[in-house]
């Protein structure tokens, strides 16, 4: 569809997968999204983000070992995350969410230090996040 030069068509695309999810409620549904959205649409990925905090307690209990392949790109996200959620005018605690919530499960053994590192400039911020994403930032 890009190729053809029918951008709109994959917005489309991804706003129809995003109601899918809405529907399914499955965590690793949601990351393969994340990972598509994050930087090529704006709106699409502001509108999963927020999707994902709303049913956040709820579902997206399920956690497919087969994700951890993803640890190196989202160890790279979170790397960036400041500048992306900048440029793309995300809402910094729904973004945030979903980066730690998938490093909290996939990255145990450094979650820790991720979490200290994060609290040294956002406090503030990180109860925040804390007390929205408290049912998946558990070790399970």
């Amino acid at each position: 569809m890009k190729a053809n030069n029918e951008n709109n068509k994959v917005e489309i695309l991804y706003d129809e997968t995003i109601d899918l999810y809405k529907k399914k409620k499955k965590f690793s549904f949601l990351i393969c999204l994340f990972l598509k959205v994050y930087e090529q649409s704006k709106d699409s990925c502001s509108k999963l983000i927020k999707i994902f905090n709303e049913i956040n307690d709820r579902e997206n209990k399920d956690r497919d070992e087969e994700l951890a392949i993803y640890l190196d790109t989202f160890n790279q996200i979170y790397s960036n995350v400041d500048d992306l959620i900048k440029k793309n005018g995300y809402d910094s605690i729904n973004f945030y969410g979903i980066i730690l919530c998938y490093l909290c499960y996939y990255d145990k053994n450094n979650f820790s230090n991720i979490i200290k590192e994060f609290s040294e400039g956002n406090t503030n911020l990180l109860y925040e996040i804390l007390i929205i994403y408290d049912s998946h930032l558990k070790f399970h």
